[in-house]
């Protein structure tokens, strides 16, 4: 719903995504709105990354990133501190792997069913 408004859109969304994985994995679905702090997340992020045996999934608005479409699914790979970046291991060949500043990924994942997936173990 938004707006008080059925909405209707192809593919998954973050939350059937998590519940798909969720049958054979631990998984914790985190919804971004534009009021989750930034600095909240990203040490949520570097912590998960940080675990060994836990996997992130980022769903994100393509078009804050000034890229051709619109919501997608990536694996988070790695943070680097010094230039503030987390690794988007993106499996669109046209993409590929390539570093994105926090701050630009976050801003990324904020909106309507944008947000991470956490993934470990077998529940």
């Amino acid at each position: 719903m938004r707006d008080g408004k059925p909405v209707y859109e192809r593919g998954f969304t973050l939350v059937d995504l998590g519940q798909i994985i969720g049958r054979q994995h631990r998984t914790e679905t985190t919804l971004l709105s534009r009021s989750t702090p930034a600095r909240q997340v990203k040490a949520d992020l570097i912590g998960a990354l940080s675990r060994k045996g836990t996997y992130v999934i980022a769903n994100f608005d393509r078009r804050a990133l000034a890229q051709e479409g619109r919501g997608h699914f990536a694996p988070l790979g790695a943070y680097h501190a010094r230039s503030d970046s987390f690794l988007v291991m993106d499996v669109n060949r046209k993409r590929g792997w390539t570093w994105i500043d926090a701050d630009s990924l976050i801003n990324a994942m904020r909106g309507h069913d944008r947000g991470y997936l956490k993934v470990s173990s077998a529940p």
